[in-house]
């Protein structure tokens, strides 16, 4: 699970940017309404919006599965998530989904590859906070090489998804 909204705005933008996707890539006229009555329904009610984590976790250990969720370490480009993975809000999120056996990955920052060391910086950042990382995701497959190799050669990745998206690298 990645880019996941920590804050009602931004959870807002995300809710928008998925019902135009329905509306024009999709042409799914009555999903999209039913997704705005839902983000209108959770707006007028004032319920959370954002934490879907703490619900995602639930229904996959109800399900008996456990997912490994992704987070960016270092969005300081405007296609990143609105999140500080310093805060409190998302270190208690991390706790919790360590506590209940939940895999926490890296998904690296938009500009994470544009210098040699960025991934492993951001590696680092993140296996601080959480302990030993395993598994990764490139960012909108922003890859420029040879830094994606020999960075991830320097950390304890194992498991890459970012390759799997495109038989085109970039």
């Amino acid at each position: 699970m990645d880019f996941i909204p920590l804050n009602k705005l931004h959870a807002i933008y995300r809710a928008f940017k998925n019902i135009i996707i329905e509306i024009i890539v999709r042409k799914k006229y009555l999903s999209s309404l039913m997704m705005f009555m839902r983000l209108l329904f959770r707006v007028i009610a004032i319920q959370p919006i954002q934490d879907n984590i703490l619900s995602l976790s639930k229904e996959e250990t109800a399900l008996n599965l456990k997912s490994c969720f992704l987070f960016v370490p270092n969005g300081k480009h405007g296609k990143d998530p609105l999140y500080d993975v310093k805060s409190k809000k998302v270190k208690d999120t991390f706790l919790r989904l360590k506590r209940n056996g939940f895999e926490i990955g890296v998904h690296y920052s938009f500009l994470s590859c544009s210098k040699e060391g960025g991934i492993q910086d951001e590696y680092n950042l993140l296996s601080d906070l959480v302990g030993p990382i395993t598994t990764s995701r490139q960012h909108y497959l922003n890859v420029q090489l040879p830094y994606l190799y020999s960075d991830l050669q320097k950390t304890n990745i194992n498991c890459d998804m970012s390759m799997a998206y495109t038989p085109i690298m970039g």
